[in-house]
């Protein structure tokens, strides 16, 4: 997990972004903002897919969101942990065993994963990945959550993409529940794969005129082309200090 994480809040039903001005947080120190946030009474503990630091920079250390939703679902009672994952970094059916362990073995039903198509070139090409353009992040993305699902779900599971394929694909201990999907993006090719294949878009707040449109846009989408229904979770900015001036 980099150092901004999120916790979607039970008053609001948005997203509050937190970013720490230290620069070397520990997992340790990101398990007990989830377990602060659990007491309080947050729905959901965001961590993003990080291998460079995104807030402070890539000479600076960046914990494993893996690890960290791991620990922190060890942790916590009844937040729920959403891990972040991109593709390139995990081979897919990987992230489905992951998934399952942390949702059947540490979390008691709690873990729900966010796919993400990439938006960082230095990372991706830092960390061995292709950097692929937009619309094949997003081709690739959906493949990835086609596995991931076909797994979860399916007994000798088969699959032939163009990224990835399947032979006979055995996951014995399938999550119970079957974890919810979040899509992160704002462009038509996030929408439209949320709509088809998420249980939540993820998007960052903006001008609520144009949020609004964006909610529309997607439940519309959902319920118009595809006959299912989506959420749609906000990631909020804010800042807080004892007085307008100082803030």
């Amino acid at each position: 997990m980099p150092l901004q994480f999120g916790i979607w809040s039970p008053v609001c039903g948005g997203w509050l972004r937190v970013v720490n001005h230290e620069a070397n947080l520990s997992t340790q120190d990101l398990v007990k903002l989830a377990v602060q946030a659990d007491e309080l009474g947050y729905h959901f503990y965001y961590i993003p897919e990080h291998y460079l630091n995104a807030v402070h920079g890539p000479n600076y250390n960046v914990a494993d969101a893996w690890i960290t939703a791991a620990l922190a679902s060890l942790n916590t009672k009844n937040i729920k942990i959403v891990a972040a994952v991109q593709p390139g970094f995990k081979l897919p059916a990987v992230v489905a065993k992951l998934s399952a362990n942390i949702q059947n073995q540490l979390s008691n039903g709690r873990f729900a994963l966010s796919g993400i198509a990439g938006w960082w070139k230095l990372e991706v090409e830092s960390y061995g990945d292709i950097w692929l353009p937009h619309s094949d992040r997003y081709a690739r993305l959906e493949e990835y959550i086609n596995v991931i699902k076909g797994l979860w779900t399916v007994e000798a599971f088969n699959y032939v993409g163009k990224y990835y394929t399947i032979a006979g694909g055995i996951l014995s201990d399938k999550p119970t529940p079957t974890p919810p999907i979040f899509i992160a993006g704002e462009s038509d090719r996030a929408i439209n794969l949320a709509a088809r294949q998420g249980d939540y878009l993820f998007i960052n707040a903006d001008d609520p005129e144009k949020t609004a449109v964006l909610v529309q846009k997607v439940k519309r989408l959902a319920s118009d082309r595809y006959q299912r229904q989506i959420k749609v979770a906000m990631s909020a900015f804010a800042i807080v200090r004892e007085h307008t001036a100082e803030a």
